[in-house]
């Protein structure tokens, strides 16, 4: 996750330099493709960096290294900012009401 995180990094600072070829103002795909694809580098960057705050497996969010749940210390919700171009990870407390958590039998 580390490596894929040092990745996006470096795929940002290229994103910075990409130019838009195509200059038009009616339709222009080539801004729409480039705004878009920064966005997705946003949004990857975002999700490595939860990931690696999380110390833990839970759903879909697998680590090897940590295969089991920890409901003690993580049953939290995770929330992030982008803050100077970076996601900033933070974590808000969980409100169970209704259904209590378990683990995903299959």
């Amino acid at each position: 996750m580390a490596a894929a995180h040092d990745k996006i990094k470096e795929l940002k600072e290229r994103y910075a330099k990409l130019p838009v070829a195509h200059k038009g103002a009616v339709y222009n795909t080539d801004l729409i493709f480039h705004i878009e694809l920064g966005y997705m580098l946003d949004a990857a960057e975002t999700i490595c960096a939860s990931g690696l705050v999380r110390k833990e497996s839970r759903g879909a969010h697998y680590r090897r290294d940590i295969p089991q749940r920890n409901d003690e210390e993580w049953l939290r919700h995770t929330t992030a900012v982008l803050e100077d171009g970076a996601a900033r990870i933070g974590t808000l407390p969980v409100t169970i009401t209704e259904w209590q958590p378990e683990a995903r039998v299959y």
